[in-house]
């Protein structure tokens, strides 16, 4: 007798087992992958050929789709009504599904943190254009930004929403198959599925989330096109590490957490990983610095949070020089390429070109950006134009894998710290490595011979120009990159010494160290002339340290040198050197010796500009004497050799020419000489200059001698500034800003409140006591230079008190003085 009973496993479960994994956007296959069962078993369930599957594998296919209490109780109470029993009456109903005119979400097992302007932006994108693509980098989080999307046009619109997942299709085939199932339709008779789909969409108002292309772009871009041509209420929101490009489409380039957002999202899973973390004013810098580290990429921060439980935050911080050691660990619900690192930037390698691969990985070599010509001139093969070039970092612009910075003169290029980690490992494994950084050295060295021009270096010291100063910062990191390989790893010694004295180092302890270790990896075999140039530039970077007794042996070592070796131009520019430096160090009678023979040698090969340059120097020398008469001559006389064909050089000679007329008492004139040069040489100090700072402090020294105050009080805070600017402080010249500042507030401090006036005379005590203090550990004691306002401050505080305020600030370090005077500039 034929049973009345419901066949085992009947349709009715695998329909909503089919809805759930649909909503999920899975295949059959990542569903398989996610519950440990097989894509057969699967499909036999939806089919209703398998038996009812028992609890156990309930709670495995829950878990895979990540279902809530109430889809949970529903799949289990279908599944158990399932079961053979006798049908006493009535008829089987499935749990309410979602309306048919729209999908389900997948749903979001962790917070979405931060992202609220991207949202807004992506969301008004998406009501103003048809297509929209979200790109960026693998881990960026395209796919969660754009399920906040469907969620808020779900609850702000009445179009209906679909998300379709494209990660686990491989063959591109199948991927209008995946939409029509997503859709909930099923095959028609004589009718292909991409006209089934176009069919169900074309009188409709619906949003489209294709999310995961780039591994089936042609084919998703090939149907985007079909189905917004042929569907007018129709809008697509894809997300791809790379644009669909076709006609209409908006790409927004999803970018990388802001550090309030990375440092929360931090916090968030660090806290699910160890209930035992918390976010406190202690450890949050040491978070940013993680997350920084990390370039707010939300899967790498998750990852890294994911260790808080088993590491400290600075072990962690220690452990991100191996990211991907320390980032293999993700969630095993994930699909493989989303649960490391290292498998998520493997997945996005595997689809590029030969061609891309080899660029991508020899972009590694970059520490710190490139432009176009660079990348050409350091990653091109043989014969590859720049153009070519370009048309493969524009793919890979494209692709999410490289970054592009178009702010500043030309675009730079750059690869994130975790996809540069791997490139250098492909790099390496090519057997590339050092070729590479032997061609970036190589390509440094020619950039900075092209600074240099054809001014050779012993008339001068480095260009120190707006233009190479821009063009240092940028290069900065790749420098160090390049030397580092050359002299630090003996990569290329030579070419790592000739980098060391003609790069234009931004600051200068930075040009010590690499001079240092040039000069440490000098052998019998290295040229004279290149021994000589490292000692002039380490000696002229000592100068600008005001460190006179190096600044004095590094010059005489060059002078030694350039004798032996027989060179008239390198011995004047040594002993010319040393001249300068003794004179800085007060030792007048040697530095008139060694300038005058320098002045000979000059003279006699006909160089006038550097006559000229010598000539100032002497005038410098003249000054300190207290030789003011011939300080003037000389400096006229430098000029007058100097002519029109050098304004630059001309600049410097009227800052001395303007200290030589202060000092025969023509204040209007030395200011005027100020006032001429001082605007050419203000943008210097805005790109680090230093000489600028030294004009602006001499301004300050003219205008108090006119009783000009206000604009005294202006100046001095011009050179705070500049002193203390961010991007390239200047902790050598605070000694004479302090002193000039104080200076400048008590003789100018006007109609302040008795409480002003008297915390600004304590202040000034203060760093008048630190401007000596560091003056006498440098050899540039000057009583007469302070002696106006210690009267001052004795006749105010008594002699008792200031003995008392100067040790207080001769015993400040750099920090509290920065404090210090920025409170007087405030009070002023």
């Amino acid at each position: 007798m034929e049973d009345d009973r419901p066949a085992p496993g009947s349709p009715e479960f695998g329909t909503l087992l089919r809805h759930y994994r649909v909503a999920a956007g899975l295949s059959q296959e990542a569903l398989a992958e996610r519950a440990h069962m097989s894509a057969n078993g699967i499909g036999a369930l939806e089919r209703g050929y398998r038996r009812t599957p028992q609890r156990e594998t309930l709670e495995l296919l829950a878990g895979a789709l990540a279902l809530d209490a109430q889809q949970r109780a529903n799949l289990e109470q279908v599944a158990a009504r399932s079961r053979p029993q006798r049908r006493l009456g009535g008829s089987m109903r499935f749990p309410p599904l979602l309306n048919v005119g729209t999908s389900a979400l997948p749903f979001a097992v962790t917070n979405f943190i931060g992202r609220e302007s991207e949202l807004e932006e992506i969301a008004r994108l998406v009501s103003e254009w048809r297509l929209v693509s979200l790109t960026g980098t693998g881990g960026m989080g395209k796919t969660q930004t754009a399920l906040q999307i469907a969620r808020t046009l779900r609850k702000t619109t009445e179009q209906a929403v679909h998300f379709i997942g494209l990660a686990p299709v491989a063959d591109p085939s199948l991927v209008a198959t995946t939409i029509a199932s997503s859709l909930g339709l099923h095959d028609v008779p004589k009718q292909g599925t991409l006209d089934t789909v176009l069919m169900e969409l074309r009188n409709k108002r619906s949003v489209l989330i294709l999310d995961n292309c780039e591994h089936v772009i042609d084919e998703v871009a090939s149907i985007a096109r079909a189905l917004l041509s042929n569907c007018e209420g129709l809008r697509i929101l894809a997300t791809s590490r790379e644009p669909l490009k076709i006609a209409g489409e908006h790409v927004y380039r999803l970018p990388s957490l802001d550090t309030s957002s990375a440092v929360a999202l931090f916090a968030d899973r660090a806290g699910a990983a160890d209930r035992g973390f918390h976010l406190t004013a202690e450890n949050e810098p040491m978070v940013a610095e993680i997350c920084r580290r990390l370039d707010g990429i939300p899967l790498a921060i998750e990852l890294a949070a994911a260790r808080a439980g088993a590491l400290s935050l600075q072990t962690l911080a220690e452990k991100l020089n191996d990211r991907f050691a320390l980032l293999d660990g993700g969630s095993r619900t994930a699909l493989p390429r989303q649960q490391t690192m290292r498998a998520t930037i493997e997945w996005s390698y595997n689809l590029l070109s030969a061609p891309e691969r080899r660029l991508f990985e020899r972009l590694a070599v970059f520490a710190g950006g490139c432009t176009l010509s660079m990348v050409a001139a350091v990653c091109g093969d043989e014969g590859q134009s720049e153009t070519e070039i370009l048309h493969l970092l524009s793919s890979l612009v494209d692709k999410s894998l490289v970054n592009v910075d178009p702010d500043g003169e030309e675009p730079r290029y750059r690869l994130l710290g975790a996809t540069q980690h791997y490139a250098r490992e492909w790099l390496a494994n090519g057997g590339e490595s050092d070729a590479m950084l032997d061609r970036l050295a190589r390509t440094l060295l020619r950039l900075a011979q092209d600074i240099a021009g054809t001014q050779p270096i012993y008339n001068a010291r480095l260009d120190r120009s707006p233009k190479t100063l821009r063009t240092m910062r940028a290069e900065r990191a790749n420098f160090d990159e390049a030397m580092h390989w050359a002299l630090a790893h003996r990569g290329n010694t030579q070419v790592g010494q000739e980098l060391a004295w003609r790069v234009p180092f931004l600051q200068a302890k930075d040009a010590v160290h690499w001079l240092k270790v040039a000069l440490a990896s000098v052998t019998k075999s290295t040229p004279r002339p290149l021994i000589i140039n490292l000692e002039i530039q380490l000696a002229w970077c000592f100068v600008d340290l005001r460190d006179h007794e190096e600044a004095i042996a590094a010059a005489r070592r060059a002078v030694t040198t350039s004798r032996k070796f027989g060179d008239a131009r390198l011995l004047a520019a040594a002993r010319r050197l040393l001249g300068r430096a003794l004179t800085h160090a007060w030792n007048l009678d040697e530095a008139e010796f060694e300038l005058q023979q320098s002045l000979a040698s000059w003279r006699k090969l006909g160089d006038r500009r550097a006559t000229a340059t010598t000539l100032s120097y002497l005038a410098f020398a003249s000054v300190r004497r207290g030789d003011y008469l011939r300080a003037r001559k000389l400096n006229q006389e430098a000029l007058d050799v100097l002519g029109d064909t050098d304004d630059r050089s001309a600049r410097f000679i009227k800052i001395e020419l303007a200290r030589a007329e202060y000092g025969l008492g023509h204040y209007e004139t030395a200011l005027a000489y100020s006032r001429e040069v001082l605007p050419a040489l203000e943008a210097e100090a805005a790109e680090g200059g230093s000489t600028c700072v030294i004009l602006m402090l001499n301004q300050c020294t003219f205008l108090l001698a006119l009783d000009q105050f206000s604009e005294a009080m202006n100046v001095a805070q011009r050179a705070l500034a500049a002193t203390l600017d961010a991007q390239n402080p200047r902790p050598d010249l605070a000694p004479y800003v302090a002193g000039s500042l104080a200076k400048v507030a008590l003789l100018a401090r006007g109609d302040g409140s008795d409480g002003h006036r008297a915390i600004d005379v304590e202040t000034c005590a203060k760093l008048i006591g630190w401007n000596e203090a560091v003056c006498a550990s440098r050899g540039e004691s000057d009583p007469d230079e302070t002696s106006e306002e210690l009267s001052i401050l004795r006749r105010e505080l008594g002699q008792k008190r200031v003995e008392l305020l100067l040790a207080a600030g001769a015993a400040l370090d750099y920090g509290a003085v920065a404090e210090l005077m920025q409170s007087l500039q405030r009070h002023n």
